[in-house]
Formats: structure tokens, C-alpha cells, sequence
């Protein structure tokens, strides 16, 4: 796992755990399931928990047939379907679940440890400004104030461009993909001010995607603003 939306905890939250559960949706019982791991330390000395969450959704879908006079007969039917995702907690800061995960999930995992998790906001600005000599090769931007109000760079050291220097001065960043150091380990990754982000590269392990998280992006991590 080296992408996902990270959430944050309301409050104090306890250590995920196992738990099979059933729920009633408009008159069908759907199940959920989270199955974590042991805890575990990373190398930088986190701890976290590693599971994945499971729920079952109805899905509506049309089923036709022709009947004995030649015409189409469709009726509305429902199945059920199962989606599954990964997540890493470390708990009292924050939970990411795996890309592409219904934001549903954060309530699941808050059931487990009686706190609520809310989607988190990540402040670009202060990410990019935080890492020594970073290479920019996307750039989210928006309230710009003049007819290109927002938009997306690519490219190459973008920061050295002037007019892309520019529009860095002159607006908020939502979204940016980075090349810096972390440690000995030259990072390729892309954050979004929605909570999103992923490592291309290094080919990191759990513990060491966690690490990355923990000190590099945790203090830039917010609750969103209303």
C-alpha cells in the first residue's frame, strides 16, 4: 500500500481491532468485516496497525425480458456486492485507507475504536515550503485572481519557471506531484489539499510508507474547514 485518503481521529482513538458485524439497509442485511494484523513498530519506532475493511452495498440493476407479445419487460432488482480496501492506522493521528476506498469506511473503522474519523485536508503549501531543494513536476493551483483562475501545471522543476513562479506567489496550492529527500531516499510522490496521497517511489513497505507519513506530511495534515 503506498497511496490512500487519510482521515483524522476525533478525539482519542484505541487500537483497531478484528470485528464481523451486520447491518440493515432497506430491508437487506449487509455484513462488514475488519481484520487487522497484529500492531507493529515501524523502523522509526511508530506504532500502527495494518487490516482490511470489507462492507457489502445493494446494488440496484434492471432485468428485461420479452414477453409471449414481442414486448421488452424490465424490472428493477438488487444484489449484493462486496468492496473491499486496505487501511494503516497510527493511532491518535490519523488512519489512511487504500485509493479508491467509499469515504463510508472511516465511520466503519471509527465503530472499532469509538471515535470518529473525518476526511483530512492536507496543506500543500506548507508541504512543498517544508522539504529542502524540492523538484516540482505538477502544480495544482486556484484563486488566482485574474482570467486563469485555476489550473494545472506539468513539467520540470517547475518552480524555476517564471511565470509558473509567478502563479505560486499569487495562488493556493490544491494539489502537487514532488521529487525530494527523505532520509537517504530520493521520494517521487503526489499529495491533493483533499486528503490524498501516493508514493511512486521508493517501492516502500507498510512500515516504511507509514514512517514517511508520520514525518514528513503529519504536521501538514488539518481538519477541514468548514
Amino acid at each position: 500500500m503506498k497511496s490512500g485518503s487519510i482521515g483524522i481521529p476525533v478525539g482519542e482513538d484505541s487500537l483497531v481491532d478484528t470485528e464481523i458485524f451486520t447491518v440493515e439497509r432497506e430491508g437487506a442485511e449487509l455484513k462488514r468485516s475488519i481484520k487487522t494484523n497484529p500492531p507493529a513498530t515501524t523502523p522509526s519506532g511508530h506504532r500502527i496497525v495494518e487490516g482490511t475493511i470489507a462492507i457489502e452495498q445493494q446494488v440496484e440493476y434492471e432485468e428485461s425480458e420479452i414477453d409471449g407479445n414481442g414486448n421488452v419487460q424490465s424490472e428493477s432488482r438488487y444484489r449484493k456486492v462486496a468492496e473491499r480496501a486496505q487501511f494503516i492506522q497510527v493511532p491518535n493521528q490519523f488512519v489512511i485507507l487504500e485509493s479508491g476506498a467509499p469515504s463510508m469506511m472511516f465511520d466503519i473503522l471509527g465503530r472499532t475504536t469509538d471515535c470518529a474519523y473525518e476526511p483530512a485536508e492536507i496543506d500543500i503549501d506548507g508541504f512543498i515550503l517544508d522539504q529542502e531543494e524540492p523538484s516540482l513536476w505538477m502544480l495544482g493551483f486556484y484563486e488566482h485572481g485574474t482570467q486563469a483562475e485555476n489550473g494545472t501545471l506539468y513539467g520540470s522543476d517547475i518552480a524555476d519557471d517564471p511565470i509558473a513562479s509567478d502563479i505560486l506567489q499569487d495562488s493556493a496550492c490544491n494539489q502537487v506531484g514532488i521529487e525530494h529527500f527523505y532520509s537517504d531516499d530520493a521520494v517521487k510522490a503526489r499529495a491533493s489539499e483533499s486528503g490524498y496521497i501516493e508514493v511512486y517511489s521508493p517501492d516502500y513497505e507498510v512500515e516504511e510508507f507509514t514512517d514517511y507519513l508520520v514525518d514528513v506530511l503529519a504536521s501538514h495534515i488539518n481538519r477541514p474547514t468548514v
